[in-house]
C-alpha cells in the first residue's frame, strides 16, 4: 500500500514513517501541495495524509483536486492541532474522509492503517509481507530479467531503506547489477514505469543520499571489481561498488592512492564518492573526488550511455553528450551573473547545484563529466 503524507514536519515524519515502515507500507513525504498533486498524478495511493499545520495549504482548494485523482485515493485524512480550528472545519466542509486531532491521529495511526491494509486484503487478519503492487506489470517485468538479482522482500528492502543518516524509507525492490547490462536494463525498465531510481554503494551518506521510494541499484554486491592499474601514468579504471581502501591497498605497491579520505574510507565505495563529491581532512591538499576524476562512463535516467571525459568544448559537438553540454551552456550563461555574485564561494558544496564551478571556468576547458558532482543524486 503507498500513502501519501504532507507535512514540513520532521519530527513527526519520522514517527508516521516508522508506523509504516513496521506496516510495510510505502510512504511518501512530501513538503508543498503542489509538489503533493505532482506525485499522486504520477503514482496511484491509497491513502493521502494532510498535516493541516503546513503552511500554506488550503484544504478547500486541495481537496477537490486530490479527489479528482484517477484512480482515487480510498481515503484522505486530515490531521492538526486544535489552535488551527479553522481549518479542521475547513477540511471537513471540503470532503476529507476523516479529520481528527494531531493527538488523536498519533495515537491511532496504527490502527488506521492497519484497517486500510486488511480492507485491501479482503478483510483478512493475515496480509503479504511482500510491498503492495508486486504483481503489477513493473514488478513482473524486473523479476523475469533480473530473477533472484532483484528483490521485493520486506526484509531486503529494509535493510536499504536506511543509511548512516537518521532518515528511512522503503523501497519499492532492490536490483544487485552483476554489470553494466544489468544497470542499463534495469534502468530502462524503471525508465519505462516512472519508478524512480536511486544508485547505492556503501551506504555510508549522512543525509539521506542512498534510499529513495523507488528501485534502489546496490552496485557493492557485485559491481565491486577494479579493471585495470596503470602505475605510469597514474591511473585506475574501476567499476562503482569498489571500496576506497580495496583501491588503495591495491597501488599502494606502486607508491599510489585515491586521495579523498571521508572517515568511512573501509566501506565507502568510489562510486558513491564520485556521487557525492567526497573530501575527507586532507582534502584542502590533496583535493575532493571531483579533483581525481579523469573520465566516467554513466547511464542516464533513461538508459542511455554516454561516455564522459575532460576535453574542449567544440569537442563535444559530434557526440551523444552533446544536447546535455548545450543544455547546460544555456542555462549558465542565463543566469551567469547571479550565479556569479550569490552563489556561495566555498572549496565543496554538497546541498544543491554547484553551478560556480562552471561559471568561472572558460567553457573550451570544461569537460562535462564534472556535471556529475554538481549535487548528489540530483542530477540521475
Amino acid at each position: 500500500m503507498r500513502v501519501a503524507f504532507l507535512t514540513k514536519d520532521l519530527l513527526f515524519s519520522s514517527r508516521v514513517t516508522s508506523v509504516t515502515t513496521k506496516q510495510n507500507i510505502e510512504l511518501f513525504v512530501l513538503a508543498d501541495a503542489d509538489e503533493l498533486i505532482e506525485r499522486v498524478s504520477t503514482v496511484a495511493v491509497k491513502v493521502i495524509l494532510l498535516d493541516l499545520s503546513t503552511s500554506g495549504l488550503d484544504p478547500a482548494q486541495l481537496v477537490p483536486q486530490l479527489q479528482k485523482l484517477t484512480p482515487a485515493p480510498r481515503a484522505i485524512i486530515a490531521f492538526g492541532p486544535h489552535v488551527h480550528e479553522a481549518k479542521l472545519a475547513a477540511a471537513r466542509n471540503a470532503g476529507c474522509d476523516q479529520v481528527l486531532s494531531r493527538g488523536e491521529f498519533n495515537h491511532r495511526m496504527d490502527e488506521i492503517f492497519t484497517s486500510f491494509l486488511r480492507e485491501l486484503n479482503g478483510h483478512n487478519d493475515t496480509f503479504s509481507r511482500e510491498p503492495n503492487g508486486q504483481d503489477d506489470a513493473f514488478s513482473r517485468e524486473m523479476k523475469q530479467a533480473f530473477g533472484d538479482l532483484v528483490s521485493f522482500q520486506e526484509v531486503i528492502r529494509g535493510i536499504h531503506a536506511t543509511d548512516a543518516s537518521h532518515y528511512q524509507i522503503m523501497p519499492r525492490c532492490v536490483v544487485t547489477p552483476r554489470d553494466e547490462a544489468d544497470l542499463v536494463q534495469a534502468v530502462s525498465i524503471a525508465a519505462k514505469y516512472k519508478v524512480p531510481t536511486t544508485a547505492r554503494g556503501g551506504g555510508t551518506s549522512l543525509s539521506g543520499q542512498t534510499h529513495g521510494p523507488g528501485m534502489i541499484l546496490d552496485v557493492s554486491r557485485h559491481m565491486n571489481r577494479i579493471l585495470k592499474i596503470q602505475p605510469q601514468e597514474g591511473w585506475a579504471q574501476v567499476q562503482p561498488g569498489v571500496v576506497r581502501d580495496h583501491l588503495n591497498a591495491a597501488v599502494a605497491e606502486f607508491g599510489l592512492q585515491y586521495a579523498p579520505d571521508p572517515a568511512t574510507t573501509s566501506r565507502a565505495t568510489v562510486g558513491g564518492m564520485i556521487g557525492n563529491n567526497s573530501s575527507g581532512t586532507r582534502s584542502v591538499v590533496y583535493g575532493k573526488s571531483s579533483d581525481h576524476l579523469l573520465a566516467s562512463r554513466v547511464v542516464l535516467a533513461d538508459g542511455r550511455v554516454i561516455d564522459f571525459e575532460n576535453c574542449a568544448f567544440s569537442e563535444w559537438a559530434s557526440t551523444p553528450a552533446e544536447p546535455l553540454l548545450r543544455g547546460l551552456k544555456e542555462i549558465v550563461d542565463a543566469h551567469a551573473d547571479t550565479i556569479r555574485t550569490k552563489f556561495p564561494k566555498v572549496m565543496r558544496r554538497v546541498a544543491g547545484m554547484r553551478w560556480m564551478h562552471f561559471s568561472r571556468i572558460p567553457w573550451q576547458l570544461r569537460g562535462t563529466f564534472r556535471v556529475y558532482f554538481l549535487s548528489s543524486q540530483s542530477v540521475a
